[in-house]
């Protein structure tokens, strides 16, 4: 046996290292928080739906709201796909699959940097950081394909920029990828804001081009215009038809929404992962000050806009991650292909040993063998994933699934998801994620009632709610404890349900007549002294 042969094929490439090590964390570990939003929960019953009908639903099924709303379900693939998973192998195959997802997105990231650097490890450096500043927005939602797709698309992008000729190659690929991004997550509007950028800026370089380059420059931006137009008409291969182009507007329009719901705010800097960003905004900016070379017009107008999203809304963090780090890896590049200190070429020649062996390494086995090793502990039982019990009302869930509560329920935004999840079709929700099919109005009716300001009794009456299920710290929960007119039947430090003293509730009034609020008061005072 030659081993001089078969050892190349046994060795990891450090991309495949990469992408086994962020797949465990993801996988292994339940503190990965992709299960922390219940949104996750929301599209598999819509998957449910769809595969049990046959159909995409125009109206809402899950909310008891009347008329029904109408119900835009633009993320319908990526639902069908997370309840056939789901069905199969529960919420850990749900996360698994997600986990795999974001894996190979950072990991194609790192193949992207490796390639187009000779220091592997400012490569190594600089995904390491905008992983890491990724984080904050990782959940087993279908964002997670937006940012596989933008990956991939921005490589196509880049392709196409930096060739000598029109190399329409790589445009080729955009409108069969646009095919399936816009069926699994509205995030293929960033497709066209990077087609309009690298359209931008090389009208901004036109102007200022002449010759041969010149002429080469204008051929690119007609295939680009002309590719981008096709993936327009492509988006209408969807069920809404043209309503889908327009729909990503409505959703950002509605003021009320976009501030009050909390992935739509801008970045707290507080927060551990977020102050990884603000490191990469700092870098950002230190590279460009101290750049001799003079960034490429779409670059320069990449970066601002990204940027301008990513400290609008934290969910946009991510990208400014995708698009911006591999601009700054070409600020850095030049700095450091001439080393002249010992401690420079020493590193130099280093990184090139490293990227000779990495380049020999043909071990793509082990990444497979990884993902079947987990999904084996997932199928035997040792690895199981669900939602924590400290932050979802999974008790409460229990207790009401027990009990049959007749009437109207209001339950909280954040939980509105869950509850579907675990209770659908059994109970149906007075809200939940999708803020933007039920619209501002709905919004500050929610509001009004949650916070228990004037006129929220009015609310409860025109939509004849006859019992809540609320967190134990909001006003409406403490409200409702001192008012003889409703009674606590379910009390723990997640949720608190209190029905009408009405008489549809009075078997429940008298099963539970010594149930008392859980103080979440003393946790949040220990957590405050010990800061």
């Amino acid at each position: 046996m030659n081993w001089k042969k078969i050892s190349p094929y046994l060795i990891p490439s450090i991309t495949n290292v990469f992408f086994i090590s962020l797949f465990i964390v993801l996988s292994v570990f339940p503190e990965n928080g992709l299960l922390n939003d219940g949104d996750t929960g929301f599209h598999i019953r819509i998957g449910e739906y769809i595969m049990e009908n046959l159909a995409i639903p125009k109206n809402d099924p899950f909310s008891f709201i009347s008329p029904p709303l109408f119900f835009t379900a633009h993320e319908w693939l990526s639902a069908v796909i997370m309840e056939s998973i789901h069905s199969i192998a529960g919420l850990t195959g749900v996360v698994l699959f997600f986990a795999s997802i974001i894996s190979l997105t950072y990991s194609l990231l790192f193949k992207l940097f490796v390639a187009e650097n000779d220091n592997i490890f400012i490569s190594v450096a600089l995904v390491l950081l905008l992983t890491v500043s990724s984080a904050v927005h990782w959940l087993a939602r279908p964002h997670a394909f937006t940012l596989l797709f933008t990956v991939i698309w921005y490589y196509l992008l880049h392709k196409h920029q930096e060739s000598p000729d029109r190399n329409l190659s790589s445009l080729c690929f955009m409108p069969l990828i646009m095919v399936f991004w816009v069926n699994l997550h509205g995030g293929f509007l960033v497709g066209f804001i990077l087609n309009g950028i690298c359209i931008l800026g090389n009208l901004v370089e036109y102007v200022r081009m002449s010759g041969e380059d010149r002429n080469i420059l204008r051929q690119k931006m007609i295939d680009l215009f002309s590719v981008t137009l096709f993936c327009v008409l492509v988006c209408l291969i969807n069920p809404y038809g043209w309503h889908i182009l327009i729909f990503p507007f409505q959703l950002i329009s509605q003021d009320f929404m976009i501030n009050y719901i909390g992935e739509f705010q801008s970045p707290n800097f507080h927060t551990v992962l977020l102050s990884f960003f603000k490191y990469s905004v700092l870098l950002s900016i230190t590279l460009i000050a101290l750049s001799k070379n003079r960034l490429k017009p779409y670059a320069l107008i990449s970066i601002l806009v990204f940027l301008s999203m990513s400290l609008t809304s934290v969910r946009h963090v991510p990208l400014f991650c995708i698009i911006v780090f591999p601009i700054l890896l070409g600020l850095v590049r030049p700095m450091i292909e001439n080393p002249n200190s010992k401690i420079g070429i020493f590193f130099h020649t280093r990184s090139a040993r490293c990227r000779q062996t990495d380049a020999q390494a043909k071990g793509a086995l082990w990444p497979v063998i990884v993902v079947i090793l987990v999904i084996t502990a997932a199928g035997s039982e040792r690895l199981t994933h669900g939602f924590d019990p400290e932050l979802k009302p999974m008790n409460a869930m229990a207790f009401i699934n027990s009990e049959d509560i007749p009437g109207n329920m209001f339950n909280e935004y954040e939980t509105g998801d869950f509850i579907i999840y675990s209770t659908w079709p059994r109970y149906k929700v007075f809200i939940d994620g999708r803020a933007d099919m039920y619209g501002e109005d709905h919004l500050k009716a929610y509001d009004t009632v949650i916070k228990a300001k004037q006129g929220w009794q009015d609310i409860i009456e025109k939509h004849d709610i006859t019992w809540m299920m609320v967190n134990p710290s909001s006003p409406i929960s403490s409200l409702l404890w001192e008012m003889p007119g409703w009674h606590l039947i379910y009390a723990d430090k997640v949720s608190h349900v209190y029905v009408r003293n009405i008489r549809n509730n009075q078997r429940l009034v008298e099963k539970y007549q010594n149930i008392v609020p859980v103080d979440t008061r003393t946790d949040e005072l220990t957590a405050a002294v010990s800061l």
